[in-house]
């Protein structure tokens, strides 16, 4: 069972006294997230802590001085005797033995605005817990919203970028008649699509940003205290510069010879395949080093955002369950894994796929001595060098 202070009535950046019947006295902590790892024990001194059991009740005693618990402790809230003061307060199950995180039930918090004020003139005594929880109950829909626009954003049309991108020059079996009559009109058209669909993500990921800036300013004004809080922000500023990265790639071409091809940056570039000769002769892609670099970076960065969507919007239906205890969030996670874990297999199994059928077909390209093959006069092998996209 514990009691705490914080800023903003939630639990995560708050001052706790937390205390374990028949186990721990009351200690106090830093609560800087849910896992175990992220509760620090703070050096507060405190004095007779006791918690007990009496009369099916828990009961919990201690000490502390104002200077320890009333002032704030490093960046974490504090009681204040003028202005409002949050206290918020959680306990654990029946029969939980093990320091954790109390899940969405079992707390709540109370803010009052003037602890100097007797509690006996009713008239001078108020609380904002009640404003407090209507704020939070009129942006529902909004946060609702939130995280709809942001699943259209990462869970539909991020991940269908990206497999764009890995599937538009898989080569398959003839057998696949239909399959294989969608991938050549894909790899006609996959760079449109795959710039259109991030440009979205892009666009949706700032209204997702921009709502719950102005949902939090409605409630509490406490924008930072989260891992999903500042995720998002990594994530607005990250996404925008990977779009913005995509409209200014570089040319691929290492010397351009005049001036059409070094304008030549662009749709043109992407559609270039080159082509192949007799099993004697191999077109290898010759592309300038900075284009290297930047398709490394790019693709870097595109599976990592993705990766911390996925991570990020898991966060957000656990926030929004806890926010407003909803009744539905077993089956919504159990949908969005599933979803999520058949985008993450398409994407890896569509890598592992192309990455097998390259390295078969090198294999068959390059002559060796297994195979039959003198490769005692190099000039056998010949290389020709073709710039592609």
């Amino acid at each position: 069972m514990g009691i705490g202070l914080s800023n903003s009535g939630e639990m995560v950046g708050s001052h706790a006294i937390i205390g374990q019947p028949a186990i721990s006295s009351p200690k106090s902590y830093l609560l800087d997230g849910k896992d175990i790892d992220a509760i620090e024990l703070t050096d507060s001194t405190i004095t007779n802590p006791t918690i007990d059991f009496e009369e099916n009740e828990c009961i919990m005693e201690f000490t502390i001085s104002f200077a320890d618990w009333g002032a704030p402790v490093k960046s974490g809230p504090g009681i204040s005797l003028t202005d409002s003061t949050t206290f918020i307060f959680a306990h654990g199950s029946n029969g939980d033995a093990k320091l954790q995180y109390h899940g969405p039930n079992g707390k709540g918090s109370k803010t009052i605005n003037n602890l100097l004020v007797s509690t006996e003139h009713s008239d001078l005594f108020s609380s904002t817990s009640m404003q407090q929880s209507k704020k939070k109950m009129s942006n529902k829909s909004a946060w609702l919203a939130h995280g709809i626009l942001a699943f259209i954003a990462w869970g539909l049309l991020a991940p269908a970028a990206i497999t764009t991108a890995i599937m538009r020059d898989i080569e398959i079996p003839d057998r696949f008649k239909k399959v294989k009559l969608y991938l050549s009109k894909l790899k006609e058209k996959w760079l449109l699509i795959h710039i259109t669909l991030n440009t979205l993500v892009c666009a949706i990921t700032m209204l997702v940003f921009i709502v719950a800036v102005l949902n939090v300013n409605h409630e509490n004004g406490y924008h930072w205290l989260y891992a999903h809080n500042k995720m998002g922000l990594a994530m607005f500023i990250l996404s925008f510069n990977q779009v913005l990265g995509g409209y200014l790639r570089p040319s691929s071409h290492p010397q351009p010879n005049n001036i059409e091809a070094a304008e030549e940056n662009g749709m043109n570039n992407e559609n270039n395949t080159g082509e192949e000769d007799d099993g004697r002769q191999k077109i290898m892609p010759v592309k300038s080093t900075i284009r290297q670099l930047w398709e490394l970076l790019h693709n870097v960065l595109g599976i990592a955002l993705f990766l911390f969507a996925v991570w990020q919007m898991f966060e957000g239906i656990e926030l929004y369950h806890m926010r407003y205890n909803n009744s539905s969030a077993g089956f919504v996670y159990a949908l969005y894994i599933i979803f999520m874990a058949i985008w993450i297999c398409l994407i890896i199994g569509g890598s592992v796929y192309k990455w097998y059928l390259q390295t078969q077909i090198f294999k068959k390209d390059i002559p060796s001595s297994e195979h039959g093959s003198d490769l005692s006069d190099p000039s056998d092998v010949q290389v020709e060098l073709h710039e592609v996209s």
